[in-house]
């Protein structure tokens, strides 16, 4: 099982050409799902949005469709804590992360996704136990 991140499923939803390429990879390989974490970021992200009122709505709508598609785990105690074990590695470790991140990979871990795909790297590729796919 592999994780899509924010920045994938932005660049799927712009019609990005590496990010659907890398979708079409994916498919037949495994199954693919998100958190309910990166659901908010791209809710964020739409409502935060300086585009018109219609562009808005066809973004939620373009977003509701996305997630017609895939399944989106829950944030439950299993993954808050080892959200909160992450982030405290990482930062007794010198580096930064970011909250959302670490709940992401948290999240991921916690419900057996080994992989997590992203543009953003170095977001993830310090996580113990979760690989980082890139396009």
């Amino acid at each position: 099982m592999k994780c899509l991140d924010t920045t994938f499923l932005i660049d799927i939803m712009k019609g990005d050409r590496a990010a659907i390429r890398k979708a079409e990879e994916l498919v037949p390989e495994t199954t693919l799902v998100s958190t309910e974490i990166n659901i908010f970021e791209l809710a964020c992200g739409i409502e935060m949005s300086r585009t018109g009122e219609v562009r808005r709505k066809r973004m939620a709508l373009d977003l509701q469709t996305l997630l017609d598609k895939i399944p989106v785990l829950p944030l439950e105690r299993s993954g808050t804590l080892a959200a909160a074990k992450i982030l405290g590695e990482q930062r007794k470790n010198g580096m930064q992360m970011d909250s959302p991140d670490a709940l992401v990979a948290g999240i991921a871990l916690a419900h057996g996704c080994d992989t997590i795909v992203t543009r953003n790297k170095r977001h993830f590729d310090k996580v113990k136990g979760l690989k980082v796919e890139t396009y």
